[in-house]
């Protein structure tokens, strides 16, 4: 990490910016930014993705778009941030397991974590839910657990893939009870969701705003949420904690970040774009919380840097614990 923290420490100011990035940092933006997402299109954090590169391009004067670069573990979009010119007019969505898990899991990455990025901020918290479809006679996470028991690996669960918080949350749970059930991964939200409302798959431990619709019409079964307190938008389901998952830091969180290089004082005008875009009320109730998401009050490149450091920290001693693999 010492040179990721030593890049993310000197974006505390314009005290530092060059003579040559002076002026370009002066103009900018003078055409379009692109945003990459590490997803495909149809995700809630499409949705909320969209509706940030909207909000940041009336507060910067030029069009936003967002480039979707779908790939296993985030990996695929997460190297074209990496790979791009860093002048200002590439950015990306990042998530935790990014830098928490990926790089523990994968013996060998297209880009580097802790030299290719400059930390922007952060941005938003995402509150999880362990469901089952209604075939499973469970009512609760204990049920669920002592189902697998009785029938090993005959329950299977969903994830986007090996290096993500869905796919840690179930292997701790399996490793805590002795029990096993099989990974299903999927490429896209939209299929992982697809794939348990249908129950192809039992069980997945995904995004609230992926499964509300489906948990409030009775199709999915919601039996324990993420957050450390209970989420407004199901208030009568516990947490992980009230459900016996304690030990875990299980929290999602998002954010943007751009390729080393990037000019400061650009990454510093982008940081409170942002700030003033989530702080818009509207902004706010339609995109973040009325889907879920738990906004984070606004943080700076070297808040970032520290957040992600720790987050690195205590993925590697859960990918350990777990014995996480590739599939």
């Amino acid at each position: 990490m010492k040179h990721f923290l030593v890049l993310a420490a000197s974006m505390s100011g314009v005290a530092f910016m060059t003579v040559s990035q002076a002026p370009l940092a002066q103009t900018w933006p003078t055409k379009p930014i692109r945003l990459i997402l590490p997803l495909a299109a149809g995700s809630a954090l499409d949705t909320v993705t969209r509706g940030l590169a909207q909000g940041l391009g009336a507060e910067l004067g030029q069009a936003v778009v967002v480039d979707n670069r779908s790939g296993v573990d985030m990996i695929t979009g997460t190297e074209a941030c990496a790979r791009a010119t860093p002048d200002g007019y590439t950015f990306c969505m990042t998530a935790k397991s990014v830098f928490a898990y990926t790089p523990q899991i994968y013996k060998k990455l297209p880009y580097d974590p802790d030299k290719d990025f400059a930390p922007v901020t952060n941005i938003v918290n995402l509150a999880s839910v362990i469901t089952v479809h209604p075939s499973l006679k469970v009512n609760s996470l204990k049920e669920l657990v002592a189902l697998a028991a009785e029938k090993p690996a005959l329950l299977n669960y969903a994830s986007m893939g090996p290096a993500t918080t869905g796919y840690m949350t179930w292997e701790w749970i399996k490793k805590k009870n002795n029990v096993e059930l099989v990974h299903v991964p999927f490429k896209s939200p939209p299929q992982l969701v697809q794939a348990v409302v249908s129950g192809e798959v039992q069980t997945a431990y995904f995004s609230i705003a992926g499964f509300l619709g489906h948990i409030r019409s009775g199709r999915l079964k919601a039996l324990a949420v993420s957050s450390s307190k209970r989420s407004p938008l199901l208030p009568e389901v516990p947490t992980l904690e009230e459900a016996g998952v304690s030990g875990l830091h299980a929290d999602v969180w998002f954010g943007l970040l751009a390729p080393a290089g990037t000019p400061k004082e650009i990454v510093l005008r982008l940081q409170r774009a942002t700030a003033r875009v989530m702080a818009i009320p509207e902004f706010r109730e339609k995109f973040l919380l009325s889907q879920g998401w738990d906004p984070i009050p606004a943080n700076t490149p070297d808040e970032f840097a520290r957040e992600i450091e720790k987050d690195r920290a205590e993925g590697a001693e859960l990918v350990k614990l777990t014995g996480a693999r590739i599939e």
